[in-house]
């Protein structure tokens, strides 16, 4: 019997959601037969691969009140989310929708299929948050912290999860950061790294904030044991959790697009396209 890995996200803001690994990619002909099994259900497709070259199909099934499954058409990975869910309703409606999942996908001769709900990355992530210094950091950089006369304010929002991070900046004569504020709407961990970035960017300039991020990608990635700053290896824990990267990294591209917004383009095409 071949099975389909569920592991549950880190705690977004407004939901409690499961990625789910197929054992091969999910083909368009799957993707037909998922919309006929949830026929009852909201059905979505964008055909995104028509006008964007290179690009996926996206399939989201949906029920109000219920859950809410996104598909990628030609990736062995789907999201299924349980908005404004209790762990244990989530955990229930999980058993329920992944039943229906791996039957329909079943007969798509993809063979006999179960799911496996995998919880160690959730239970590393569950003692990473009772760290107190870890706790102490996402509750100093909750408070939300304007500036009086910011030079540059930039709101960026991460689609994955929804977090929002704004960051109000002053500039020195050298174009390196003078005081910083921000706001977040956040999961805890855009908002833990937003204090840290916090803390740590007065005095640099964009190159400087550019060559820290490349570094915690390198870090995040498992490419190097040395963080851009201590504090970040705290964060070592998401290594086994590769889809919350783009929360961690959104107050640095938040961060480096108050430069480019003020100042106008300031980094290489390489070091900018990325963010």
């Amino acid at each position: 019997m071949t099975r389909i890995v569920t592991v549950q996200e880190t705690t977004c803001l407004d939901r409690i959601a499961f990625r789910c690994t197929l054992p091969i990619a999910l083909s368009s002909e799957h993707a037909t037969r998922l919309r006929r099994a949830f026929s009852s259900a909201d059905i979505r497709y964008r055909a995104f691969s028509e006008t964007v070259s290179g690009a996926r199909d996206l399939l989201t099934i949906s029920q109000k009140g219920a859950f809410k499954i996104d598909f990628v058409v030609g990736a062995p990975t789907f999201t299924l989310a349980f908005e404004r869910a209790g762990k244990a309703a989530a955990k229930a409606g999980l058993d329920d929708a992944m039943h229906d999942v791996a039957k329909t996908l079943s007969a798509c001769a993809l063979g006999d299929l179960a799911y496996t709900f995998d919880d160690s990355a959730q239970k590393s992530i569950e003692s990473f948050y009772q760290d107190p210094h870890v706790r102490n950091l996402i509750a100093f950089a909750r408070i939300d912290r304007p500036l009086e006369k910011p030079d540059v304010s930039v709101t960026k929002v991460s689609r994955p999860c929804g977090s929002c991070v704004t960051f109000e900046v002053q500039y020195n004569a050298d174009k390196s950061v003078k005081e910083i504020g921000y706001r977040t709407q956040a999961c805890n961990i855009a908002t833990l790294t937003t204090g840290i970035l916090a803390e740590h960017a007065v005095g640099c300039d964009a190159a400087s904030i550019a060559e820290a991020r490349s570094t915690f990608v390198a870090f995040l990635n498992g490419q190097t044991d040395v963080p851009p700053w201590t504090d970040v290896h705290n964060l070592e824990v998401l290594r086994e959790l590769p889809h919350r990267h783009s929360a961690a990294l959104l107050p640095f591209d938040t961060i480096l697009q108050t430069f480019a917004t003020f100042y106008g383009p300031v980094l290489p095409l390489d070091v900018a396209g990325s963010l």
